[in-house]
């Protein structure tokens, strides 16, 4: 086996397992060696039973992934964007509300007033991550 960089296993372990995050690659990898770790603890030796749940671990983490919310750019000094900013992507996501009915939303549910303008910069840095989360 040839020497690869840290960056392009982690990218291979990504492609084929479909783990989206480095950290999530990290938490698998410590999970699968605690795992392997109490096998040999026991003076077990591994078998077929130990293999197929070892793949737990993997549905396990794929299943936490989609769960999780993906992480928020703010890149902004907004105090109602750093509030509110999940509630705000999730509007704009989830129930594929205009700008103008966030704006409304905001005003009616949270009493508070922010412009369209803000409220579209925003989304547009967290576009790609959300729209993948929300699909």
């Amino acid at each position: 086996m040839t020497l690869m960089s840290k960056k392009l296993k982690y990218k291979r372990i990504e492609k084929l397992l479909k783990i989206k995050k480095e950290d999530d690659i990290d938490l698998f990898i410590k999970r699968s060696v605690g795992y392997f770790n109490t096998i040999a603890e026991k003076n077990e030796r591994i078998n077929k039973g130990h293999i197929l749940n070892y793949f737990f671990i993997l549905e396990d983490m794929l299943q936490g992934q989609e769960k999780r919310i993906p992480s928020i750019i703010y890149a902004t000094h907004n105090k109602i964007i750093k509030e509110y900013a999940e509630q705000i992507l999730l509007m704009r996501f989830k129930k594929q509300l205009s700008l103008n009915q966030i704006v409304k939303e905001m005003k009616r549910k949270y009493k508070k007033t922010i412009s369209r303008t803000v409220i579209y910069n925003f989304i547009n840095l967290n576009k790609k991550v959300w729209e993948e989360y929300c699909a």
